[in-house]
């Protein structure tokens, strides 16, 4: 049976399209209905809905909410460095660096022990359920003095 096919995108008005159909989707909810259309230019009676799903095309925006004082004065190698933090979107991983390291997976509470005498730099960005990346990272320079 050779059938064509018209879509809608977002209830719009229904148009010829190909099967499979692709496009592309700007931020926001969507939903999708097609139908057949057979030979003789009979339009099937039934359409077929698509579950509505959202497209999430913003990233998150991540925030340090705890973090070592600037500066910092602890003699002690065992002393934990402690970093809480959070992201505007739900359902968001981390990544953290501390003093340019590579980043890796990290979660709110990250510690760092045994870290010297000096500056040090702490940055995270979260990546939320899409893929969308925090291109801008939260970051916190301090200084460990020795007294």
């Amino acid at each position: 049976m050779d059938s064509t096919y018209e879509c809608s995108l977002d209830k719009g008005p229904f148009a010829s399209c190909t099967n499979p159909w692709t496009g592309s989707l700007g931020h926001g909810k969507h939903t999708f209905q097609v139908r057949a259309i057979d030979r003789a230019g009979n339009k099937d009676k039934t359409v077929a809905n698509a579950k509505p799903w959202t497209v999430d095309l913003i990233p998150p925006d991540t925030t340090i909410k705890v973090k070592p004082a600037n500066p910092t004065t602890n003699p002690k190698a065992t002393f934990k460095y402690r970093f809480t933090f959070t992201s505007t979107e739900p359902r968001s991983t981390f990544q953290c660096s501390l003093d340019g390291a590579e980043f890796a997976l990290c979660k709110s509470g990250q510690s760092y022990t045994g870290l010297s005498a000096g500056p040090h730099n702490f940055r995270v960005k979260a990546i939320d359920a899409a893929g969308n990346i925090d291109l801008t990272t939260a970051s916190h320079d301090w200084e460990i003095i020795q007294p």
